[in-house]
This record gives C-alpha cells, sequence and structure tokens, in this order.
C-alpha cells in the first residue's frame, strides 16, 4: 500500500504541475512538435531611436526568448565600426540593464532565466527572500511568483562590449539577428544617433493611464494598450514605442499630448521615447508589461483538479496504513 500512495502522490504532482504549466503557457502542448518558432527580442541596447553619447555607448545588450533552450547565436553590426558582424556571447550581467535601470528576474544569478530558475522559485513558495530578485516587490514567495518566473522561462542576456569611434553627430544603421539551434531566424533593425551631448525632455509616459517612470511594471487584463506620452511644454517633438524591435509612432492628439494604441502578444519590456525635432532633448524609459491570462483553460483546471485528487488519496491511504501499523 505504501507503494500505491507514493505513486498516487507522484503522479498527482506531475499531473498538477502540467496543469499549472498549461495555464500560463495554453500553448504547452504544442511544443512536442517541430519548433518552427523564431526567438523573440525582447528588448536591445543600441535601440531603435536611441540618441545620446559615445560614452553611453559602452556596450552592447540583447534580451533573447524562445520556446526551447535552444537560441545558439545573436548578431550585431552596424555601418559604423562592426561591418562584417560580432557574435554576442551569454552574460551573467549587463552594463547596460544596469544603466536603464531593468530589472531582470534571474533569482541564480546566471544570465539565464530556465528550469533552474523556476525550481528555485517553487521550493521558496511560502518564504520572503525573493523579493528583490524580482521585477516587483511581491513579498512573499506566492503562486504569482512561480507564475511569473515559468512565464519567463527560456530568457536569455547576450552581451559584447562595443568598442568603436563615431563622428559626432552621426547616424548609425544597425541590424540584430538571433538564430536558434534549428535554423528559426529573428532580425531587428534600426538605427541610433550619436551627438556630443543630450538633454533631458520633461514630460511623463501613461500606458492605459497609469502612469509610467523608469522600471515600472505594468499589468494588462488584455493584449491591446493605450499609450500616450504629455509634454511639460509645448514643443516639436516624435514620439513613439518599440515593441519587440518594431516601432509604433505616436500622434499628437492635443497639446502637449502624444498617443496611441498598441497590441502585444507577449509579456515584454518596451521602449518608450519622445525626442525633440532637433535631437537636443529626449524622454527615454523602459517599461516591463505583463498581460496577464483571463481566465485557465478547462484543461488546465481539470488537471489541477485530478492531480490534487491522487495527492490526497495517496496522503490518505498512506495515513491509514501508519494507522494499521500503530494498532
Amino acid at each position: 500500500m505504501k507503494i500505491v500512495s507514493m505513486i498516487l502522490v507522484s503522479l498527482g504532482i506531475i499531473i498538477l504541475v502540467l496543469g499549472a504549466l498549461l495555464y500560463v503557457k495554453p500553448d504547452l502542448f504544442s511544443l512536442f512538435s517541430a519548433d518552427t518558432t523564431p526567438p523573440v527580442i525582447f528588448w536591445s541596447f543600441p535601440y531603435d531611436g536611441f540618441v545620446g553619447t559615445s560614452v553611453q555607448l559602452k556596450e552592447i545588450c540583447v534580451i533573447v526568448q524562445d520556446d526551447y533552450p535552444n537560441v545558439t547565436v545573436v548578431d550585431y553590426a552596424d555601418d559604423a565600426n562592426y561591418k562584417n558582424g560580432l557574435i554576442l556571447s551569454k552574460a551573467k550581467t549587463a552594463m547596460a540593464i544596469t544603466d536603464y535601470k531593468i530589472k531582470y528576474p534571474d533569482p541564480t544569478h546566471d544570465g539565464a532565466i530556465d528550469e533552474d530558475d523556476v525550481e528555485y522559485v517553487r521550493t521558496r513558495v511560502g518564504s520572503t527572500d525573493l523579493t528583490a530578485d524580482f521585477v516587483e516587490p511581491w513579498g512573499k514567495v506566492d503562486l504569482a511568483d512561480l507564475t511569473y518566473i515559468i512565464g519567463c522561462c527560456y530568457t536569455y542576456i547576450f552581451t559584447a562590449p562595443y568598442l568603436g569611434y563615431f563622428s559626432t553627430p552621426q547616424l548609425v544603421k544597425y541590424n540584430i539577428t538571433s538564430l536558434d539551434w534549428v535554423g528559426n531566424l529573428k532580425t531587428h533593425s534600426g538605427h541610433f544617433e550619436i551627438v556630443e551631448s543630450i538633454g533631458t525632455l520633461l514630460g511623463n509616459w501613461y500606458i492605459n493611464d497609469n502612469s509610467v517612470s523608469e522600471n515600472t511594471t505594468i499589468k494588462l487584463e488584455s493584449n491591446t494598450a493605450s499609450i500616450k506620452f504629455v509634454s511639460t511644454e509645448d514643443v516639436n517633438a516624435n514620439a513613439k514605442v518599440i515593441i519587440e524591435g518594431v516601432s509604433f509612432n505616436l500622434t499628437k492628439t492635443a497639446t502637449k499630448t502624444w498617443t496611441t494604441t498598441v497590441t502585444l502578444n507577449h509579456n515584454s519590456y518596451i521602449q518608450l521615447i519622445a525626442l525633440t525635432s532637433d535631437n537636443l532633448y529626449i524622454n527615454s524609459v523602459v517599461a516591463n508589461v505583463q498581460i496577464q491570462v483571463p481566465s485557465m483553460p478547462y484543461l488546465s483546471i481539470a488537471m489541477i483538479g485530478i492531480g490534487s485528487v491522487l495527492i490526497a488519496i495517496g496522503v490518505l491511504i498512506e495515513k491509514r496504513e501508519q494507522s494499521r501499523i500503530i494498532y
């Protein structure tokens, strides 16, 4: 009977975990088919539209996520100093992330968000020792933390030092390529400008009317978001949002106000940029946007329920067996 109870408990745990994974990734079972999905480039530095000094561009940084732990090559090229390309390496930390105050949810601190991080969080549910490692201070580690880290699984930092010289001002076109082991390719192209000096454009960003400062976490109940920038002064400026390497321009809809509506396919870092037409003043922040799953799939509910029942039956059998031994 002891073996039976152990089998039931183990099987229940497996089914329950699979149900939880299905809750986070509804397309979980499609992962067992051929991998035809290219990696997602969440964020890069430099980013499309970056304006800054050569001192600011010390390191290239790319954050990439894939459905499998198989991102093998990230290549950077530009028409200034790296015309033949530069292979980036997986890194534990990144200067660009530190400079832009992006909190990278990597509790094992090895540069990769993978199964080790999921297990690290799972074994600490109920404790309070992970508060500083996540995008927001959730306090006690709970199912929300575990769900979040599962959604971030297979995310990696790739970096390389930027060694080169610029004339000022200089407009530079760049190209970032990410390749996984089966040949799925993702490309992101853009441009940045190196200037002698750059000032700050005063104003505030909003996502769904929620104020956004550097590294704000915004939770959406749908994948649609309204983006707004409100300048302190009425200036001649352009504003845009970059999502997974794709730029969307904001339209000036009122005095000092620029707006647009965008659709997001994944949880992601998004870059918000407002730049004066003379390229002398910029307002740029990074926001972490999380799309909340509105409802749990029926299969996920069933699996979690069956797993819980099997665990309960296994525990009950074990307790009865122990009672018989006592008597």
